[in-house]
């Protein structure tokens, strides 16, 4: 049996690329079936192609430039893996998730989550009138802030939140006026 092996990258032009490896092997039948306990019958023919194969690549660990580039890398991951795995500093922390770092989406939902515990009338109260108004009060306040002069479609969306805001007030007035009142104040 033969085996031809090609080692190394692929040439775009034609002929043989100074850093590619063409080995040849052949092995014999009788060798293969004389020993079937010992050894599987590819096992040498492996070892020989590894045997070659760093036989004839030259060795990039016995270059001084690779011994430093391998200590340097060495030293960087250890120092990596010092610095992540100590524990967070609480400055760094407390400076990371300051307001003033958030998206304005998050302190969005943030405004929108003190309002709706204020305007609140019982604990599991998310969706009555007066709470409903102040979050489109917010919600509004928040846009009209942003908003851009040829933003056609958010401006849209305000029109629509200071209508039904509208409606929410009209009908807390009529139903409920004590509320109208804290609300509007």
């Amino acid at each position: 049996m033969a085996i031809v092996l090609r080692l190394g990258s692929r040439s775009r032009s034609k002929g043989n690329h100074p850093s590619s490896h063409i080995v040849f092997f052949s092995t014999s039948n009788s060798n293969s079936n004389s020993n079937s306990n010992s050894n599987p019958p590819f096992s040498d023919l492996f070892s020989e192609i590894k045997n070659n194969f760093k036989e004839s690549s030259p060795s990039p660990s016995n270059t001084p430039r690779s011994s430093n580039f391998r200590d340097e890398i060495n030293k960087n991951l250890h120092e990596f893996r010092a610095r992540t795995t100590a524990p967070p500093k609480p400055h760094l922390v407390e400076k990371y998730f300051h307001p003033d770092n958030m998206s304005s989406s998050e302190k969005l939902k943030i405004e929108l989550a003190k309002v709706r515990d204020e305007f609140k009338m019982s604990d599991s109260d998310c969706g009555s009138a007066r709470v409903q108004i102040a979050q489109l009060t917010t919600k509004i306040k928040h846009l009209s802030a942003v908003l851009h002069k040829k933003d056609v479609h958010s401006r849209k969306g305000l029109l629509a939140m200071v209508q039904r805001r509208k409606r929410l007030l009209k009908y807390l007035r009529r139903t409920d006026w004590d509320s109208y009142c804290f609300v509007i104040s």
